[in-house]
Order: C-alpha cells, then sequence, then structure tokens
C-alpha cells in the first residue's frame, strides 16, 4: 500500500505543502486511500464534514488552507446546484471525484464552476480505482476515462478467453496493488 500510495502521490503532484480535505458524510468511512495519499507526501490531512453550499465550502477551504479537495458526486452536485458564493473560492490543485460517474455536463459544469483541475475516478473498494479522466481531457458520455500507470485492463468471453477491442464480455483489471486469489 505504501508503494501504491507514493505512486499515486506522484501522479498528481501532490506535496508536502498540500493540504487535502475530504468531504465525508458522517458517520462516513473516512477514505484511506485519501489519508494515505497525504501521509506519503508528506501533506496534511484534513477530515470535514460536509458544507452542502458552495460559500460555507470557500469558508472551509481558507479557513484550513486546503490546496485539493476530495469529494463524491453527490457533494458536487449539491455545491453545483448551490449558489455562488459571495467570496471567490481560494485556488485548488485540484479536485478528485470518486465514488461513482458523473456525466460529461457535469463534469463540463464542475471544470467552469468550481476547479479546472478536476480528476474523475473510476474503480472499485477492492482495486482503488484503476482509471481516470484527467484535467483537461474531454468527457464522453459513458467512458471512464484511461488506465492509471500500472493497470492493466482486459475484456474475456464467458470462458476466460481475451476478446478483441469492441467486444463485450466480462472486465477484469490487473495491477500490482491488487490482491491475488
Amino acid at each position: 500500500m505504501a508503494e501504491k500510495s507514493r505512486a499515486v502521490a506522484a501522479l498528481f503532484g501532490l506535496d508536502a505543502n498540500d493540504r487535502v480535505l475530504r468531504m465525508v458524510s458522517w458517520p462516513s468511512w473516512v477514505g484511506l486511500r485519501t489519508i494515505f495519499r497525504a501521509h506519503f507526501a508528506g501533506a496534511a490531512f484534513v477530515n470535514a464534514p460536509i458544507d452542502e453550499t458552495r460559500a460555507l465550502t470557500g469558508e472551509t477551504l481558507a479557513r484550513f488552507g486546503i490546496t485539493r479537495m476530495h469529494a463524491t458526486p453527490w457533494h458536487l452536485r449539491r455545491l453545483l446546484q448551490s449558489p455562488p458564493p459571495p467570496q471567490p473560492w481560494p485556488p485548488l490543485r485540484s479536485i478528485n471525484m470518486t465514488g461513482a460517474m458523473i456525466s460529461a455536463a457535469e463534469v463540463i459544469a464542475v471544470r467552469a464552476e468550481l476547479s479546472l483541475n478536476l480528476y474523475v475516478e473510476c474503480g472499485s473498494s477492492q482495486l482503488s480505482y484503476v482509471s481516470q479522466l484527467r484535467p483537461g481531457a474531454a468527457p464522453t458520455e459513458g467512458c471512464v476515462g484511461t488506465l492509471v500507470p500500472g493497470v492493466e485492463a482486459r475484456v474475456d468471453d464467458a470462458q476466460g478467453r481475451a476478446l478483441p477491442t469492441g467486444q463485450v464480455g466480462e472486465l477484469g483489471f490487473r495491477c500490482a496493488w491488487m490482491s491475488t486469489g
């Protein structure tokens, strides 16, 4: 886990100058991957209850000197539905969104209204994330971005044989941080 956390921190350019906010629904899992990334990069980790408006979130960002924010699609939708804050948010180095897919229109809205530096991460609780839509990449409906470095993907038929590109089948992943067996 330490090796993967260091690699992911490097992938995002996370460093000791960062202060990472994980927006959490209480009582909720605090996001161990987020904690590990921050820890292995030497960054500070801040766990805060959900501020459901842009104004309150902006106050939290300013109060704690937050440079990066992790949120779920639900959090981002709530923020987009709230009125713009009276004061602009402090600049964020990135917003990382995990938990489920969001539409291409929502990606565009988050980039326009909250931060251009949006990472949409897709995966599972067991694998961590395996693909991401990086800042600047054009969102496409139903697309989960590109594979994270170190992840291999394959589509198999019902007998476990690899299928050609474009075929429908069972999706499998392989990476160093995934358990075996």
